[in-house]
């Protein structure tokens, strides 16, 4: 959402926007023009306004969005917007369960080196768009993180589609494995006759090293070298952007440290990404002790891949549960798994994990014993990279 507001203010657009709380972000968007209110309300739409953009976390009865139809503005959802917007570019989609933030930073990376001058839509800040998660380029080309979750990508116009991986996932969303995949294969339907599509790709194809560790991050890199050959870029050109390529916010993040233990944060929430960051740790720091402060993303979950969980942590000295980030759960969602739950199966598998019981007692469990590893990671899609931040604060 923060990426559309900007690309439409810097198109001319008049754009304000509300958040539930003042962050990095929101004060970014004010310093570049557009108007910001903290908290939702009735008041917040301007007299006016011609359009209501939303994300899809928004729930209908939201007091802005109340306000909206009773004005009988139109109201669109994010996706909605942003595929109307790639109407207008050389659309370049980055899809997959795993893989689409660095994937898509990475194709960005070697276009914008390249003098293709793109528009880009990604989901983390990166350093070479000067610390921010969207460009506005003067070119055709738009380069987009493609997200499944409740279909959003088909409200895309792509004229090329990487995709990377499908491996089941958004169990709010998808009734079942078949659903899931359908899902993609309409996506690809929507490309034109001259489309570009680009399949998974083996880290083996990679024929040079990269900065970033991690058979996974080989295989994303060699999916972007295969887009952007595709599109005209020498593979010499391609290899010099992508040695250079540090990652991005979030995705093995080395924050710092703690006394001598070395402090990361990676946004692995699935276990096929936890495994991809435990072996990434293994390659880059072989002789390290490794310990995990792991909370799980949505309870429907956790729930869904309780038993795939337990042999992802594999090679951790110890995996601390702080809690289970509430993320469009139910009530019967809530009930039907705990973080108590998951640490019993994760001892089930072999696995030294404790119940860390919120996030404050897990913070001063890991402050008081953080001697005991060489290499502390905190993984999760919610709010546990606020750990990380405070133990090296």
């Amino acid at each position: 959402m923060s990426a559309l507001a900007a690309i439409l203010h810097k198109q001319g657009h008049t754009v304000s926007g509300s958040d539930q709380q003042r962050s990095a972000t929101t004060d970014h968007l004010k310093k570049i023009g557009v108007k910001i209110f903290i908290g939702h309300y009735a008041h917040n739409i301007p007299k006016q306004t011609q359009y209501v953009v939303h994300s899809l976390a928004i729930p209908k009865s939201n007091p802005e969005l109340r306000e909206a139809r009773r004005r009988k503005v139109e109201t669109y959802a994010y996706p909605q917007t942003v595929g109307h917007l790639s109407r207008f570019y050389y659309t370049i989609a980055i899809c997959g369960t795993h893989g689409k933030t660095t994937t898509t930073a990475m194709v960005a990376k070697i276009l914008i080196e390249n003098g293709f001058d793109p528009t880009v839509i990604v989901g983390s800040k990166l350093d070479f768009l000067d610390g921010q998660n969207y460009r506005v380029g003067k070119s055709k080309f738009l380069v987009l993180e493609a997200c499944e979750y409740q279909k959003a990508f088909l409200n895309y116009f792509p004229n090329a589609i990487v995709v990377l991986n499908i491996e089941p996932d958004h169990f709010d969303a998808f009734k079942n494995e078949r659903e899931y995949h359908k899902v993609f294969d309409d996506f690809i339907a929507r490309l034109p006759d001259d489309g570009i599509l680009i399949q998974p790709q083996k880290p083996s194809a990679l024929p040079f090293k990269l900065k970033v560790p991690g058979k996974h991050n080989m295989a994303n890199a060699a999916a972007a070298m295969k887009v952007c050959e595709t599109l005209g870029v020498p593979r010499t050109k391609i290899k010099k952007s992508l040695q250079s390529f540090q990652g991005s916010a979030r995705r093995f993040e080395i924050k710092g440290k703690i006394g001598r233990t070395i402090v990361i944060d990676d946004f692995a929430h699935h276990p096929t990404e936890i495994r991809a960051t435990l072996q990434a740790a293994r390659e880059k720091y072989p002789k390290k002790k490794i310990c995990v402060i792991f909370q799980p993303h949505q309870y429907s979950r956790t729930k869904a891949l309780l038993k795939e969980f337990g042999p992802a942590f594999k090679g951790a000295a110890l995996v601390v549960i702080p809690n289970i980030y509430e993320a469009r759960d139910t009530a019967k969602d809530k009930r039907s798994v705990s973080s108590g739950a998951l640490v019993q199966e994760l001892k089930k598998n072999k696995i030294n994990a404790i119940d860390g019981k919120g996030m404050e007692p897990t913070l001063a469990y890991v402050k008081t014993h953080h001697k005991n590893c060489d290499l502390i990671i905190t993984m999760g899609a919610g709010d546990v990279s606020s750990i990380a931040q405070k133990l090296i604060g």
